[in-house]
């Protein structure tokens, strides 16, 4: 962990805390630690400064360590807070703990117990840091996050992320109602999660599924469902954490594309014209019904079949050399093809243009296929 570490010691007794201030600053050059006197002076240092940690004794007149405590944390709820006492007992600890500190430790004689103190401090740090870089990315997902237990119920142990803006309901609410979690979900996909998601952990422990949310308003959005089941914090069982992603977005391109390509495949159907797409490398990837009817195809017969598997050889030559041709050249290029078509030879004047990848500037400039037009000319 790089950068200064601002530490705030409180402490009645002055000769402790300048002989504290010195040893941890001398245990870690990082520490820059500056003193109170008590609890009231250390409040007033908070609302001045900004530090990251506070080591505080337990005993002191007036207000005592659990109190500055909970004064604090009333301001900051993640400030590192290290309970650093000459009275130790269980319920200190306990009352500690409950007030929300972070670490705790008991003031012995010599000078190693700076050293460890100085390690806690940073430890407390460090991990406050990781902690609130985490929460930044949290709550900046266009998402959620969240945890079940691994049980029946499927109890949430937490939830964060952008719960009202996804599905109209806070966390707090979403997290103390089980049912409340079961009606989001859509009730055509309910069923679909359940034992898709049930699948996947018996398989591997792990799920991926998309589906509908209902939000509080009564609309409905798309997301998509990943996570995984791992070992519980202290070995308390299974649990399963997942991220829920709003893909709503997605799911309207692909609706629209859908559309799109249904119009465009009706457009081809019903055009005599033989139409042809192909892959750089020779590939069929689209055909419509002209060329299909014009060399007596099944609907997906040609498409992923090349020209040396749908034709004769010669033809097939000469149609791969107009196909380079284009792709080198990239220009339109013109050839004429004759051919029996029913007990008839046929004439057809074929036209090639090279086609472009678009919509990205990771698109390669050069051509990626050939789109053709095989024009009957016989007459």
């Amino acid at each position: 962990m790089d950068g200064e570490i601002r530490v705030l010691h409180v402490d009645d007794d002055p000769e402790f805390l300048g002989l504290a201030q010195t040893l941890l600053e001398r245990a870690d050059d990082r520490l820059a630690v500056e003193t109170a006197p008590g609890a009231d002076e250390g409040l007033s240092r908070l609302a001045d400064g900004r530090f990251h940690c506070v080591v505080s004794d337990y005993e002191m007149p007036g207000r005592d360590g659990i109190a500055f405590l909970e004064a604090v944390r009333e301001r900051d709820e993640q400030l590192p807070f290290v309970l650093f006492t000459g009275r130790g007992s269980e319920a200190v600890a306990s009352d500690a703990i409950s007030a929300g500190v972070t670490d705790y430790l008991q003031k012995e004689t010599g000078t190693d117990q700076f050293d460890v103190l100085a390690n806690r401090i940073t430890n407390a740090v460090a991990g406050d840091r990781a902690r609130r870089q985490l929460d930044v990315l949290v709550d900046n997902l266009p998402g959620i996050v969240y945890q079940h237990r691994d049980e029946p119920e499927w109890l949430l142990t937490l939830i964060r992320g952008n719960c009202e803006e996804l599905m109209g309901y806070t966390p707090e609410e979403l997290a103390s109602d089980v049912e409340l979690a079961e009606q989001a979900i859509h009730p055509d996909d309910r069923q679909f999660h359940n034992e898709t998601l049930r699948e996947g952990l018996a398989e591997d422990g792990s799920y991926e599924l998309t589906y509908r949310v209902l939000h509080a308003d009564g609309s409905e959005r798309w997301v998509l469902d990943s996570g995984q089941r791992h070992e519980a914090p202290f070995g308390d069982g299974n649990m399963f954490s997942g991220v829920l992603v709003d893909v709503e977005e997605t799911k309207r391109y692909e609706r629209e594309l859908q559309t799109t390509k249904r119009r465009l495949d009706a457009i081809l159907d019903h055009t005599a014209t033989p139409l042809f797409v192909k892959a750089a490398d020779g590939r069929y990837l689209l055909v419509n019904r002209g060329y299909r009817d014009l060399f007596d195809l099944d609907p997906d017969e040609a498409i992923g079949q090349t020209d040396e598997t749908l034709h004769p050889p010669e033809r097939a030559a000469t149609l791969t050399a107009t196909d380079e041709e284009v792709l080198e050249s990239e220009e339109t290029v013109e050839s004429e093809d004759s051919f029996t078509v029913d007990g008839e030879e046929r004439t057809f004047l074929v036209t090639k243009e090279p086609l472009y990848d678009v919509g990205t500037a990771a698109d390669p400039d050069e051509p990626v296929g050939v789109f053709g037009v095989a024009q009957d000319v016989t007459e």
